[in-house]
């Protein structure tokens, strides 16, 4: 009779380590297993996308050694290949599993690890003290909700009672209105609630109207701009207490209509193509513990670098970014006796590396 496996032995496999590692569960792996998920306890605020990312992190720690020639030979042209992994989670766990690697002359290679987190349904709500995904991020959810959530829906002139109006060049007109009928109205606010929505002229013409937000919105910036090789349009503001944090929304559009695909609640967010593949990366900065990342999309997920973690940087150290170059900086401050040295990397063309200047 065959002996019955334990529970962690299923739990590994289905995360995909013995294929990381080529041979059987050893009890070395078992072991590792077993004293990262004691400290479970620490992601139970995160729900079942926690406790896969512990599991993800003890298994590549398992199976570090069976695997240094994968993750070496994934990393040292950059860590983005997921798409040539026959298995997505394999790669999300090399990434996660080693970060920075440093190649001849200076340069660092960068690797992109698995965004995880819960992705909110239409009415979902999250506590305020619920931690961040990744510090200085400022999203205790994913920023890409559910689809549900996500979709637009629509108005017509008809619908509302125009209050101002103002171009948005390149799109269509931003509008200020009440809604006329209660069953169009969210059903909590007064009947002269101000709401805030747009057209979009060359997409679905100018009399359909996309009712996006309250009447404030109308204030906000709006912009048109290409991330993750397409068009999308961007609205922001700033909306955090202490006056730095800027929340950033980029629409998109979704079959015959337009969705909220993004949403990040704390650093200035950027759009450039970085590595010269003709698809625009997406660079949060954060005045929240200085940090940087860089996002990459494939297949609605998302997959992120730490800018900060990367190029080493300790106490007292500043990383910074340039939008205007496209340039990544780190401050190093000499003390009283000798000055700030500032080291400058740009994104390699073809690779996802950092190069120093």
């Amino acid at each position: 009779m065959n002996e019955r496996k334990p529970d962690w032995y299923d739990t590994a496999r289905r995360q995909g380590l013995a294929r990381m590692a080529g041979e059987g569960f050893t009890e070395e792996m078992k072991r590792t297993v077993l004293r990262s998920a004691d400290g479970a306890s620490a992601y139970k605020g995160k729900g079942a996308g926690g406790i896969r990312q512990l599991l993800r992190r003890a298994m590549a720690a398992a199976a570090i050694g069976a695997a240094a020639l994968f993750l070496v030979s994934t990393l040292q042209d950059g860590g983005w290949r997921a798409g040539e992994m026959k298995d997505p989670r394999t790669a999300s766990a090399g990434f996660l599993g080693e970060r920075k690697i440093r190649t001849s002359g200076g340069e660092i290679a960068v690797a992109y690890g698995l965004l995880e987190g819960e992705r909110l349904e239409r009415g979902d709500a999250i506590m305020s003290s619920s931690p961040e995904l990744l510090p200085g991020l400022g999203n205790s959810a994913h920023p890409i909700g559910s689809p549900g959530r996500n979709v637009i829906e629509t108005l017509t002139y008809d619908d509302i009672t125009l209050l101002d109006s103002k171009p948005w060049d390149g799109v269509g007109t931003l509008l200020r209105y009440t809604i006329n009928s209660a069953e169009l109205r969210l059903p909590e606010l007064p009947a002269d609630e101000e709401y805030f929505g747009f057209t979009y002229d060359a997409f679905t013409g100018p009399e359909r109207i996309y009712s996006w937000g309250m009447g404030h919105s109308f204030g906000f910036n709006h912009e048109t701009v290409r991330l993750f090789g397409q068009d999308m349009l961007k609205i922001s503001a700033q909306g955090h207490i202490d006056g730095i944090g800027i929340t950033t929304w980029y629409l998109r559009k979704k079959e015959d209509g337009l969705e909220t695909f993004l949403t990040f609640h704390y650093p200035a967010m950027h759009e450039r193509d970085l590595d010269g593949d003709g698809v625009e990366e997406l660079i949060a900065v954060s005045g929240r513990g200085n940090q940087i990342y860089v996002f990459k999309e494939r297949n609605n997920e998302l997959y992120y670098a730490g800018i900060r973690e990367l190029l080493g940087a300790g106490t007292g150290v500043t990383v910074s970014y340039d939008p205007t170059t496209g340039l990544f900086g780190l401050s190093l401050s000499g003390g009283e006796e000798s000055p700030q040295t500032m080291r400058t990397y740009r994104y390699a063309e073809g690779a996802d590396k950092l190069v120093p200047l």
